[in-house]
């Protein structure tokens, strides 16, 4: 059985869209966006409450990696810490365990309707003063609160507080390290040897590579560095020729909105992200809700986990410039087992 907590932090900020008929109902974007009542004013406060750099143009923050390969950092909550916080690059807004909400005193703000990798549901939010991680300081953020028991870790970090900014994980120094967007930075970049550099765009608030293919098929491509488990989607893997077979055994996704979603294992002989080329690599398969919101249950979708990412020493993105940078490691050892070229 795949664990829940593969997919706790790559889906956990789903883009909501409110219905005419629904009058705008209360909604606030989590687990990969909560929409409120009122989703502009939201955009327009996380962009004016967006994260600066202290001093340095360039901050390396030293973390560690969870049972789960996930990169996670010390975190200070309105003065208080350390927590241990995931770095999810796919969520849209930071996430509180509840025992660490309560245990601060967070003040409640209003229930918000989370949209997670099998469905979504009603949960509450809170008022958080002040964010550190490092020298970066997010101030004045709404977020959602679940139980600590589905995250596995004390917090999550999303794109509230590492959007407009440049990030690069380090799987093998287990660092992060945050920087000015390229488009921000005066005097261009150079492309170091052995790197991938992939330009993609943001569609529905998401990063996404449409320069992909699993084997001939053309995708759309999502890094999401929350999920330990690649998974696409079943019009992936109809155009693959793997559907059902009687009797195949299904995989239990359970999300951490407590829904589950059922998968199947699957296999590509190759997968093309840019000038990256990954071979024989294992997958799963499932019509995730996280599809149906992004509108591709019927269009080839690939969800790009740590399985994949840790087979580079160090997995950069820009969000200024909506671009992708792969380091091949130096080593030939077993994470690059899977990998045939990079660049």
């Amino acid at each position: 059985m795949i664990d829940r907590r593969t997919f706790v932090a790559g889906l956990c900020a789903l883009p909501v869209m409110a219905q005419a008929a629904e009058k705008r109902s209360e909604t606030q974007r989590s687990e990969r966006t909560l929409a409120t009542k009122h989703p502009e004013t939201l955009r327009s406060d996380r962009a004016a409450n967006s994260p600066k750099l202290a001093t340095p143009d360039s901050e390396a923050l030293a973390g560690k990696a969870d049972a789960l390969d996930r990169l996670t950092l010390p975190v200070w909550l309105n003065g208080q810490g350390p927590y241990q916080f995931a770095v999810d690059t796919a969520a849209e807004r930071s996430v509180i365990a509840a025992e660490i909400a309560d245990r601060l005193g967070l003040v409640p703000a209003k229930e918000a309707r989370l949209h997670g990798i099998a469905g979504a549901e009603i949960t509450r939010t809170a008022h958080l003063a002040e964010l550190s991680l490092g020298s970066l300081r997010s101030t004045n953020l709404r977020t959602p609160v679940l139980p600590r028991a589905r995250l596995d870790v004390d917090g999550l970090i999303g794109l509230d507080v590492l959007e407009d900014r440049c990030v690069k994980l380090d799987f093998t120094t287990h660092t992060l390290t945050v920087q000015r967007a390229r488009w921000e930075t005066m005097g261009g970049w150079r492309r170091h040897p052995g790197e991938a550099i992939v330009s993609g765009m943001s569609r529905l608030g998401q990063l996404t590579f449409v320069d992909s293919k699993v084997e001939t098929t053309r995708v759309f491509a999502f890094i999401d560095s929350g999920a330990d488990t690649s998974v696409g989607n079943e019009a992936l893997a109809a155009a693959l020729g793997a559907t059902l077979k009687p009797g195949q055994t299904l995989i239990p996704l359970q999300g951490v909105t407590g829904q589950v979603a059922m998968a199947r294992l699957g296999f590509a002989s190759r997968f093309q992200l840019g000038p990256a080329i990954f071979s024989n690599m294992r997958l799963l398969f499932s019509d995730l809700h996280v599809f149906d919101l992004w509108d591709l249950r019927d269009r080839p979708a690939l969800l790009v986990g740590c399985d994949l990412l840790k087979l580079f020493a160090s997995v950069e993105l820009d969000f200024g410039r909506h671009e992708l940078r792969l380091q091949r490691a130096d080593t030939q050892d077993q994470r690059m087992a899977g990998l045939s070229r990079a660049g």
